[in-house]
């Protein structure tokens, strides 16, 4: 334990902190969109699954000395391809859908490393369960989300403030290496010690113990995928209608990773009964921060709600995760699972959804997942028939009172970097033409002929600009106008 658990540490730590680092160096040329990040965290999520498979596949087909060996050779290989730099972001050109570049860039720049990271939690817990027969190895999955959650919470506080970016990449490319060196040592010990000479399949557990049948590895995915969805589908929303901070990227992340490491703690802190009653409740106040985001929300409030719903209902899917988790000879086959799920949900969110819906249909579909997963779990009973019935209608619900007014749009449009919209509304001398970005106005026009030209919104004739202009504006005098609104404020030239 005293080599497996800082090696496993280090690589989580590593392993989310080069994240921030990342979006840090690909955001300026895209904006600071939320579609950067979505895009963003599916990458990792892609290289995790694919290291994931690795590990499963290293373990169940290589003797204990070919999984050293393969394992040392691609440390090494991933030192020599490292080239996490800042001006890796400097060519990137501006399209219309960016995804496709983002992804290949994010994998010429981390690809293998990243990659050699992802493999630590299952490989090398595989190692540990081997040495050590059952001895607590999923014990250090939450280690690893304890490094994974200390680093996304040290990058805003202590390593952005203090470093340039120059410095960050090179600070974290120096502690690549020494996780190389660390996880070089234990590939030794592999090769020097008594397992290497064991067969492929780790002898840790009941080794009579019946394989997962479909049923189980089918709930592992879902409750993977529908947390990663969420977490996702709350970001966007964050980001999206109520304030584009990226800082609030890390709040949901956070969330997510607490979460794992409450779960699967040497004495969980989850109760199965207790967070069974607290999903309904949690998808219903999802559902109200739904209705009620946007424009003129209160965005504390917002967030503090949004951050509750996420967490109650991490907290249940990765608990049930826990619960159901097999003996530690079927670990990698779990993990595997897991990040198929969590690659589904974060393809579902940041693929599917763009190029399929017109609005942010997947938050409540998401929301609908996690209240029919729930059911899966409590079995067909009254009560449990009852909860779900009483979550469908208030999510329909809430979606229909954000969603049906925008059905009568104009024109309707949905790319990577949002939702646009153009709504007419009212009648006569009151009927106005609004754009829509997400659900914030982002300028109207009045349609009656004689309101045309009588600015609106933001740059009324009681705001700042309007009164600077009128109250300065002399005959002949020419007035420049940069930044937001010159199409409104033009409307006071003569």
């Amino acid at each position: 334990m005293r080599l497996y658990a800082p090696t496993i540490v280090l690589s989580a730590f590593l392993l989310f902190l080069v994240q921030p680092i990342a979006g840090r160096i690909l955001l300026p040329r895209f904006g600071g969109g939320a579609g950067v990040w979505a895009t963003c965290l599916l990458f990792f999520q892609l290289m995790l699954l694919l290291g994931y498979l690795y590990s499963h596949w290293s373990v169940e087909r290589l003797r204990p000395r070919g999984q050293a060996l393969v394992h040392g050779a691609l440390l090494a290989a991933s030192i020599l391809l490292l080239r996490l730099t800042p001006e890796i972001g400097r060519t990137l050109a501006a399209q219309v859908d960016p995804t496709m570049q983002l992804l290949w860039r994010l994998t010429l720049m981390l690809g293998l490393p990243f990659f050699a990271l992802s493999t630590s939690t299952p490989l090398l817990q595989a190692w540990y369960a081997r040495s050590r027969g059952s001895e607590l190895p999923y014990r250090l999955f939450a280690f690893s989300n304890a490094g994974s959650l200390a680093a996304l919470l040290c990058y805003p506080v202590a390593v952005e403030p203090c470093l340039s970016l120059r410095s960050q990449t090179q600070a974290w490319s120096g502690a690549y290496v020494l996780f190389a060196l660390l996880t070089g040592s234990l590939v030794a010990l592999n090769l020097r010690g008594k397992a290497a000479a064991e067969a492929p399949h780790p002898a840790a557990g009941n080794p009579l113990a019946a394989p997962p049948g479909f049923r189980e590895k089918l709930l592992w995915v879902l409750l993977a995928a529908c947390p990663s969805a969420l977490l996702l589908a709350v970001t966007n929303l964050l980001t999206q209608d109520v304030a584009p901070v990226p800082f609030l990227w890390i709040l949901p992340l956070s969330l997510y990773l607490a979460s794992y490491i409450l779960c699967f703690a040497r004495r969980p802190w989850y109760s199965s009964g207790l967070f069974t009653r607290m999903i309904t409740p949690a998808l219903f106040v999802l559902a109200l921060a739904l209705a009620y985001s946007g424009a003129g929300a209160n965005l504390v409030l917002i967030i503090v709600i949004l951050g509750v719903g996420l967490f109650i209902c991490c907290m249940f899917c990765h608990g049930e995760l826990f619960r159901l988790k097999p003996e530690p000879r079927f670990l990698t086959h779990f993990y595997l699972m897991v990040s198929l799920g969590g690659a589904l949900g974060g393809e579902f969110v940041a693929l599917l959804a763009p190029h399929v819906f017109r609005e942010y249909l997947e938050f409540p579909i998401t929301l609908a997942a996690c209240a029919g997963v729930a059911f899966l779990l409590a079995g067909r009973n009254t009560g449990s028939m009852i909860r779900l019935a009483l979550s469908l209608a208030l999510i329909v619900y809430a979606a229909d009172f954000v969603y049906s007014p925008m059905n009568q749009a104009r024109f309707a449009a949905r790319n990577f970097y949002g939702t646009v919209k153009v709504v007419d509304s009212g009648q006569g001398n009151s009927a106005l033409r609004t754009l829509y970005h997400g659900g914030i106005s982002h300028g109207s026009q009045w349609l009656a002929a004689g309101r045309r030209r009588q600015a609106t919104t933001y740059y009324g004739p009681q705001s700042g600009g309007a009164l600077a202009i009128q109250n300065s504006a002399s005959n002949g005098r020419r007035i420049g106008i940069i930044g937001l609104g010159p199409g409104t404020l033009a409307a006071y030239g003569r």
